[in-house]
């Protein structure tokens, strides 16, 4: 973008120590392309690179949405944007793109069902967006299949399926700690009309104070007008 358009451009990691590993990713490609014969100015404090047409890449954090606001801005990248308080876009980030038309691009690992979920479905739903949900065995062709076989196993033998649903499959819904992390509510739902219920009984065995310290399940029963049971 920096280099087809003049205008500023922003990197944006959740915390300083991520926006660190972007900085480095971003010296390493800018040093390729001064080898190439471009004229590109690098500046350590702030973290910023300018070229020849004006156009400027930033590397920022989101650890305070409110410094992120007043600049105009032609495009920003959201790493690990799952990470980063929603207040960062639509209050700081996405105001700043308007005058300029600018664009956005979110990355991210799956954090449950937040804002970058209810966002991934929206994108759906409008031809100005576009949304993704990628595997890493189908896009990173650096990892080894048995390497991620093996990682499989390991969550698997430890009842953590859902820990490698998220992390290497972008599943959004394994992050919720399910008891079944098999479970997708856009798979497996009632597709036969909903019979009419004579008894319907419940329960929930809450496995500890926090929703991290042990997995809770739930129980639901359910007895038709023709003496069916469900559960």
């Amino acid at each position: 973008g920096a280099i087809d358009k003049p205008g500023v451009y922003w990197w944006i990691g959740p915390i300083y120590p991520i926006s660190d590993i972007g900085w480095r990713i971003l010296k390493r490609l800018i040093n390729q392309l001064i080898k190439a014969g471009l004229d590109i100015k690098v500046r350590e404090d702030p973290r910023w690179v300018e070229f020849s047409n004006g156009a400027q890449i930033w590397i920022k954090s989101a650890d305070n949405p409110d410094s992120l606001r007043g600049e105009g801005l032609s495009g920003v990248v959201l790493d690990e944007a799952a990470q980063i308080r929603e207040s960062a876009w639509t209050e700081a980030l996405g105001p700043s793109l308007a005058d300029k038309q600018g664009w956005a691009l979110f990355i991210t690992t799956p954090k449950g069902k937040n804002w970058i979920y209810q966002l991934y479905n929206y994108a759906k739903t409008d031809p100005a967006w576009a949304s993704w949900q990628l595997k890493t065995k189908d896009i990173n062709p650096y990892i080894d299949p048995d390497e991620i076989d093996y990682w499989y196993k390991y969550y698997d033998d430890r009842g953590q399926l859902n820990i490698f649903y998220q992390e290497w499959e972008a599943d959004f819904g394994s992050s919720q700690f399910l008891v079944y992390p098999e479970f997708d509510s856009t798979i497996h739902k009632w597709k036969t009309p909903i019979p009419e219920f004579s008894v319907v009984r419940g329960g929930l065995d809450f496995g500890g104070t926090t929703i991290g310290s042990h997995m809770s399940t739930g129980a639901v029963g359910i007895k038709t007008e023709r003496d069916e049971l469900i559960c």
